[in-house]
């Protein structure tokens, strides 16, 4: 028998339930986490701290910009 859920918050792929057990399940595709308050704030700490780092690497990534051709003049 399952514990009556809150859902916390969702999206198209993911769901996010408090458990009247205390537990909050992250439900991500077919995996499901079963964390812990203080476990789930971890991740969702480490996973924005993830994210925040994706963004600076990328942005130091070379970008692509359009040059004159040798024979055009710049403006």
């Amino acid at each position: 028998m399952s514990s009556p859920r809150q859902v916390l918050a969702h999206t198209a792929n993911v769901r996010v339930d408090l458990c009247s057990c205390a537990l909050i399940h992250v439900h991500v595709g077919p995996v499901t986490l079963h964390l812990e308050r203080g476990a789930c704030e971890t991740l969702a700490t480490t996973l924005a701290t993830a994210m925040v780092r994706l963004t600076q690497l990328e942005e130091g990534q070379p970008s692509l910009t359009l040059v004159p051709r040798p024979s055009e003049s710049p403006n």
